[in-house]
């Protein structure tokens, strides 16, 4: 029998990975000040690093759609950081 050696990531996924992980440190980070706002969102990005790890790409989708649903709510909550 042969031993299966999974494949590395490629450098686009263990960027998203690391970004992931970061995002959710800091997340985790301000738990301490505010449990119920930060909790969801840093559990959605250790799970979405936990999936980008495992090679799905989809965790790394998911991951940028909530972080993007996250920008436009802070946008539209306290108006856009450029007047035109």
């Amino acid at each position: 029998m042969t031993a299966e050696v999974a494949s590395p990531l490629p450098k686009p996924a263990k960027f998203g990975f690391a970004t992931a992980l970061l995002l959710a440190g800091f997340c985790f980070l301000e738990v301490l000040w505010r449990p119920a706002d930060a909790l969801p969102p840093a559990l959605v990005f250790l799970v979405a690093a936990i999936g980008i790890r495992k090679g799905s790409a989809w965790s790394g989708y998911g991951g940028a759609l909530f972080l993007g649903a996250e920008v436009c709510d802070w946008c539209l909550r306290r108006g856009f950081p450029i007047r035109v």
